[in-house]
């Protein structure tokens, strides 16, 4: 009897002891940290290496059976390193995965309960309305990766799209002045499986996506005078941040529809806030203008939108030829559509605005954009071959 006893209690203090042990290996354990987020340069109040640095990122760990180790935690940049504080360990396994995300999951789409349950997990995102509102949401997917007293390289990616408009007018016969742009029946919300944003490899598939054609308009006071040399028309915006979209031509606005309900989907456009008038001042459109009160309308040219991930659309219109037409649904209130000025979707000066769209990785330099004619518009992505596409211009 005594015998059991001693035996069983030399067993308690074995565990005891290993259990001691493995205490004070996990307690002298380095913390996990994460190192290199680098490629990232958007406008302030977004995603810059700065923003991350003032506001920290969040990490969600992941045992290798797909187990939640450690829930979303707060991770802030500490000695040239992210870290959690307190630091979390590697909890004595040999290999985790992890999950970075920027901003919070709860702010990507207003659900203060989104957390990412497991590996094929979906987050969904919806963009603000007000462009320089916008965020920038970044998320790279870390797979087994093995224990180490080094801080894990990572390199975040950009979840959404960037977009700018600009325009030029070579034709010194007439003075364009721009004061807003619309980017027209976008996709408003949609889901990403983050597994899906490998370190360095970005993800171009679309899931759970919401074609709520949705217009995102931006008007300023400071208007832009067009010349020869392209300006952006992005005023302090700098860029839209918006939801990736799939190529559907089907969708692109035909250049002849009409609707009278703002609400009512007629296909995807870009239209531009401008106020054109003659060399010799004459007002053209909108025709109630004047030089002490100067109005602006909504002129329109169909857009086939193809967005992914990651992405830097520049989308540069030509008015030298042409000033399109007149806004499918809403020409803006200065306008007298179908009386003194064309009726909507009828052409204002007869010719159409060229334009030309280049791709390249966000953050990286543009290339020149070639606008060869009114019905070719190239479009050039950094690392792959030039693709010349059907312009929508009809």
């Amino acid at each position: 009897m005594n015998k059991s006893i001693y035996i069983c209690a030399a067993a308690a203090m074995m565990l005891a002891s290993c259990s001691n042990d493995e205490v004070v290996e996990q307690a002298q354990e380095k913390g996990i940290s994460f190192r290199s987020l680098t490629g990232l340069s958007t406008r302030a109040l977004n995603a810059t290496q700065k923003t991350l640095e003032d506001n920290g990122m969040y990490v969600t760990t992941f045992t290798e059976n797909g187990t939640r180790l450690y829930p979303e935690t707060h991770y802030v940049l500490q000695q040239s390193v992210w870290m959690a504080d307190p630091a979390q360990t590697w909890g004595g396994y040999e290999k985790l995965s992890f999950y970075l995300t920027y901003p919070k999951l709860s702010e990507w789409d207003g659900d203060a309960d989104a957390k990412i349950e497991g590996e094929d997990s979906e987050v969904f995102i919806t963009v603000d309305e007000d462009i320089p509102d916008q965020k920038d949401y970044l998320a790279v997917y870390l797979p087994d990766v093995s224990k180490t007293k080094d801080a894990v390289p990572a390199k975040m990616q950009h979840v959404l799209s960037s977009v700018e408009i600009w325009a030029k007018n070579d034709n010194k016969a007439y003075t364009y002045k721009v004061k807003g742009i619309r980017i027209c029946g976008i996709a408003k919300r949609r889901s990403f499986v983050l597994s899906e944003f490998l370190s360095g490899q970005a993800s171009d598939n679309l899931h759970t996506i919401d074609f709520g054609a949705r217009d995102y308009e931006y008007r300023y006071d400071t208007e832009v005078e067009l010349g020869s040399q392209a300006k952006s028309l992005m005023d302090k915006a700098g860029n839209a941040i918006l939801i990736p979209q799939p190529s559907n031509i089907a969708m692109r606005w035909d250049g002849k529809s009409t609707t009278d309900d703002p609400d009512t989907f007629v296909g995807t456009y870009l239209s531009v806030l401008v106020n054109l008038t003659a060399k010799a001042g004459a007002s053209i459109y909108p025709a109630g203008s004047t030089k002490t009160n100067e109005t602006y309308g909504w002129v329109s040219v169909p857009v086939d939108f193809q967005w992914k991930s990651g992405k830097k659309y520049v989308y540069t219109l030509d008015f030298s030829g042409g000033a399109g037409k007149v806004d499918p649904r809403d020409p803006g209130n200065d306008v007298d559509a179908g009386g003194k000025d064309p009726d909507k979707a009828e052409p204002i000066l007869g010719g159409k605005i060229r334009f030309g769209v280049t791709v390249s990785e966000w953050g990286t330099d543009d290339k020149d954009v070639d606008l060869k004619d009114s019905e070719k518009f190239d479009v050039t992505v950094d690392g792959w071959t030039d693709d010349t596409k059907d312009a929508p211009l009809k």
